[in-house]
C-alpha cells in the first residue's frame, strides 16, 4: 500500500459499517483578523490536536456568522468533537 501510496477513505469505511472516527476536531473561526490573540489560539488549538494524534478542520468565517453551507461543509467532514 506503502508503494502505491494508497490512503484508505475513513467515509468508505464508514459506509462499510466500520464506524471509525475521523480523529478530527471541527472549529468555527470568528474575526481572527480583528482580535489579536485569535491567531494564536487557532495556533495553539491545532499544535495540541496534533500532538494528540487528532486533525483539526478550521472553517475561517471572518465576521460572518456561520451559515447553512458552512454548517454543512463542516459537518461533511465528520469531525468527532
Amino acid at each position: 500500500m506503502d508503494e502505491l501510496q494508497f490512503v484508505p477513505s475513513l467515509s468508505a469505511r464508514r459506509i462499510r459499517g466500520n464506524n471509525l472516527q475521523t480523529r478530527t476536531i471541527g472549529v468555527f473561526a470568528l474575526d481572527t483578523a480583528t482580535i489579536p490573540f485569535a491567531v494564536e489560539l487557532l495556533l495553539s488549538i491545532e499544535q495540541t490536536a496534533q500532538q494528540a494524534g487528532w486533525n483539526v478542520f478550521i472553517l475561517n468565517l471572518l465576521s460572518n456568522p456561520p451559515t447553512d453551507q458552512n454548517v454543512d461543509l463542516m459537518l461533511s467532514h465528520r469531525p468527532d468533537g
